[in-house]
């Protein structure tokens, strides 16, 4: 006799389980004891992840600052977040970036 499949669960926007509220934990639990280095790098990735599913991570205050990556330097964290170019702007050679003057 063949197994029946069980249908897809869909998110119902219904509060996660007590299991899952307690898997959450212990994977924040995990987090906070990766060294710093380590967890940029855990950030990094997932801002590359997020960018290739075709998400934009935009800056609270300045919402047309995107986020792009994330880095520890000389043990300071630093984040790479410029300005989106509009887009008639972009890729059109008009933004005059090397321009000598002359």
């Amino acid at each position: 006799m063949a197994k029946s499949k069980k249908p897809k669960r869909r998110h119902t926007g219904k509060v996660p389980s007590f299991k899952k509220q307690v898997d959450a934990k212990a994977a924040q639990a995990g987090l906070t004891q990766l060294p710093t280095m380590a967890l940029v790098a855990t950030i990094d990735t997932m801002i590359g992840i997020l960018r290739d599913r075709g998400h934009k991570i935009r800056d609270w205050d300045e919402k047309d600052k995107v986020v792009q990556k994330m880095k520890c330097i000389g043990g300071k964290v630093y984040i790479l977040a410029p300005h989106e170019q509009p887009e008639t702007e972009a890729g059109h050679g008009e933004t005059r970036e090397h321009d000598t003057g002359q």
